[in-house]
């Protein structure tokens, strides 16, 4: 589950948010780690939706010019 934390930081911190969260799933519910990695993937899906909003709004502003 520890090693499972780490790479899913890793990947993140590399910009593939995505298959960080995938390496979470790994962690059991009954692992100790557990609440780490819930803490991990909030931080990871925040990150995914602030750069989803970024995206989207520069659309809008590249369809307005």
């Amino acid at each position: 589950a520890e090693v499972a934390l780490i790479r899913a930081q890793t990947r993140s911190s590399r910009g593939r948010r995505a298959e960080g969260l995938q390496v979470l799933d790994r962690v059991g519910p009954d692992s100790p780690a557990r609440s780490a990695a819930d803490e991990l993937r909030v931080q990871i899906q925040q990150l995914l939706l602030a750069s989803s909003r970024d995206l989207t709004g520069r659309a809008a502003d590249a369809h307005r010019r």
